[in-house]
């Protein structure tokens, strides 16, 4: 008995030296969680005109002639969306489409959803 338990002493000094025994090794750590990255999001309101118009309107006296349409709307979201990319916000998708604007049936609202990393 005196034997054995000798030889098993042994053993275990020989496997905690040379990195055997499990949770004694040197060196060795649990990797850390990532913490949750925190994110930001942003609601972004986009006209949409569905019919082509032309207005007129007084600017210092003169008249100025100004269009809108499908092909304005999309020209005005594009530059939009784009300067809110160059912020580093990256779009999610639509919140609420097809909104009847107070101008009427001839266009709409756009709530689209954005999003991006807190600084």
């Amino acid at each position: 008995m005196k034997i054995t338990l000798a030889v098993a002493a042994v053993a275990a000094c020989l496997a905690a030296t040379t990195g055997l025994w499990p949770g004694v090794r040197p060196g060795v750590q649990a990797q850390e969680r990532p913490g949750r990255q925190r994110l930001e999001y942003q609601v972004v309101v986009s006209q949409v005109d569905h019919f082509p118009q032309r207005k007129s309107v007084q600017v210092e006296g003169k008249a100025k002639v100004t269009s809108t349409g499908p092909k304005e709307s999309a020209e005005a979201m594009t530059r939009q969306f784009n300067a809110l990319a160059a912020e580093g916000w990256e779009y999610v998708g639509p919140v609420i489409t097809a909104e009847t604007h107070p101008e009427g049936p001839r266009s709409s609202v756009v709530h689209s959803l954005f999003r991006r990393a807190k600084q």
